[in-house]
């Protein structure tokens, strides 16, 4: 499975939009970014997750079936990140 949380962001975010300039507006990144992140996901999976002959984007069955997964791992994030602020964190000295 592809480590990038971002790539299942964007993932989430083009599956409900249908649309990569859509997505690229709400997560405020530009569209190339959006068309990369996708195709490259799809390469590390195994899978290809948009039918992008239709407009809006159509996602596919196997899309489908990881679209849950993937909400719920980007959600966790949201959750996860305000915890620890990267610009109140302190770095710790490694022992090593």
């Amino acid at each position: 499975m592809a480590d990038d949380i971002e790539s299942w962001e964007i993932f989430v975010s083009l599956y409900k939009t249908g649309s990569i300039g859509l997505t690229a507006q709400e997560l405020n990144v530009d569209a190339p970014t959006v068309s990369k992140k996708i195709s490259v996901l799809e390469k590390k999976i195994g899978r290809c997750l948009f039918d992008r002959r239709s407009r809006p984007f159509a996602p596919t069955v196997d899309a489908v079936e990881i679209y849950d997964n993937a909400r719920e791992i980007v959600n966790h994030r949201k959750k996860f990140l305000p915890l620890f602020p990267i610009n109140k964190m302190k770095m710790v000295p490694s022992s090593e």
